[in-house]
């Protein structure tokens, strides 16, 4: 498990290629899904349960305070956080990209197509705009 302290050290490009590896090696296929930040109740060991790539990301980096927050007061949906952004902006600044732009390129549903919805797509992604880092 990374520490708080090494998240802390790592590099962008660091931090995009431990998610493309993370994402390959330790989530199972019926676990990804790119269309929403997570399940409620996610977890990586609960039945069931999906996550995009950066509601991943909370489970491959957990104590960097990037984390998933109930978004409405019925609890019905997470929302990415990480310091006082949210969404894409939360993912942009984790990762220290440096736009926007490239935030929505890598995790937003809408830049893929069905058929490259997978997390080998988002990883193969991943390791892209790393290589510019």
């Amino acid at each position: 498990m990374i520490t708080k302290q090494q998240v802390a050290k790592m590099t962008t490009k660091e931090k995009l290629l431990e998610l493309a590896r993370f994402l390959v090696e330790e989530v199972k296929p019926q676990w990804f899904d790119l269309s929403n930040w997570a399940d409620k109740g996610f977890s990586q060991k609960k039945c069931g349960t999906t996550a995009c790539a950066m509601g991943w990301a909370t489970v491959c980096f957990p104590k960097s305070g990037l984390k998933l927050k109930l978004e409405d007061e019925w609890g019905d949906d997470l929302l990415l956080v990480y310091k006082e952004h949210y969404g894409f902006e939360a993912a942009a600044a984790f990762f220290g990209l440096i736009s926007l732009n490239e935030a929505y390129y890598l995790f937003d549903p809408g830049g893929y197509n069905l058929r490259s919805n997978k997390k080998s797509n988002v990883a193969k992604r991943l390791r892209e705009i790393a290589k510019r880092y």
